[in-house]
Order: C-alpha cells, then sequence, then structure tokens
C-alpha cells in the first residue's frame, strides 16, 4: 500500500488501526497549516509549536475513536481551535 497516496479518509482508517505510517503521512500533510493558523491566534511561536504538538499528542492518544468517516482536517482544527482558546 502506497500511504501518501491514501486520502485524509483512509489515512484515519489507518490511523486507528495504529498505523505510525499514516500519522506521519497526516503529521506532515497538516502541522505547517496547523502552524500557520495557531500562529495568526497566538502570536507566539513557543505558544504555537506546544498547540500543534499537542493537538497530534491527542490524536495519537485517541487514535482508536477515530471516525473516519469525519472530515480529518475540520477535526484537527477543531482541536487546534478548543486548545487556543483554553489558552485565552
Amino acid at each position: 500500500m502506497v500511504i501518501d497516496k491514501l486520502s485524509d479518509k483512509q489515512l484515519s482508517a489507518q490511523l486507528k488501526k495504529g498505523s505510525t505510517m499514516a500519522f506521519n503521512q497526516l503529521f506532515e500533510k497538516y502541522s505547517q497549516r496547523l502552524y500557520g493558523f495557531s500562529i495568526s491566534l497566538l502570536k507566539n511561536h513557543e505558544d504555537t509549536e506546544g498547540i500543534v504538538q499537542e493537538v497530534f499528542f491527542k490524536i495519537w492518544k485517541n487514535r482508536g475513536d477515530l471516525n473516519e468517516r469525519k472530515d480529518f482536517q475540520s477535526f484537527l482544527f477543531s482541536i487546534a481551535y478548543n486548545l487556543i482558546i483554553d489558552k485565552f
């Protein structure tokens, strides 16, 4: 299976099964966008890096509960937004 050709839904399904390759692919795809989103609100690089790390930590920790039918990007940014709100 060529992991970099999979859709977010397919990657989410693989991640749910514990695939570190799927996790890494999703991280590569979204970490920079998530960083850009977070820095635009937080205006602080250290806090932003912490948010990105925490989002992906939560994704990995709760991977078994992922709903691969839901939009992964929306889910990811919702987690980030909630963490940013908590920071304020």
